[in-house]
């Protein structure tokens, strides 16, 4: 598995077990991770961001869309479906309507690049509460 968050996420110390990879530079960073991810062909790919609500939240789209009519990549499909792992249902609310957010953004441009890549490589993305973060990673590094 790896793992991707932004310089922003306030939990990462939670994270040291795992080989994550901190986006600062956003599409700098999200270019040499897709190349990372021909690389090793992990078997698993994990966004993972701080929830604003008092829950956790699974992704089940992502869209080509940035904040209002501005498209992620233009002539790609409007819309991909993510993976969500049957184990992490009991602490992820699932969001059917996907964000315009930096989030997002990354989520869109890294799934087109599997998808154009012909990787088929389960790809998730999380929006985690500080209670929830320890629980579904120790569940997602089994």
């Amino acid at each position: 598995m790896i793992v991707y968050t932004f310089k922003n996420f306030p939990y990462i110390n939670e994270l040291s077990n795992t080989k994550v990879v901190i986006f600062e530079k956003l599409n700098k960073d999200i270019e040499a991770f897709c190349q990372t991810i021909i690389k090793i062909k992990p078997n698993f790919i994990l966004g993972i961001a701080r929830s604003e609500e008092k829950y956790s939240i699974v992704e089940k789209y992502t869209i080509n869309k940035f904040h209002g009519n501005k498209k992620v990549i233009s002539n790609a499909r409007d819309k991909y479906e993510l993976f969500i792992p049957n184990e992490i249902r009991k602490y992820c609310i699932i969001r059917e309507k996907a964000t315009e957010s930096f989030c997002n953004l990354s989520v869109f441009k890294i799934k087109n690049f599997l998808i154009n890549n012909d990787l088929d490589i389960p790809f998730s993305f999380i929006h985690v509460t500080q209670n929830d973060i320890v629980k579904i990673m120790n569940i997602l590094n089994k």
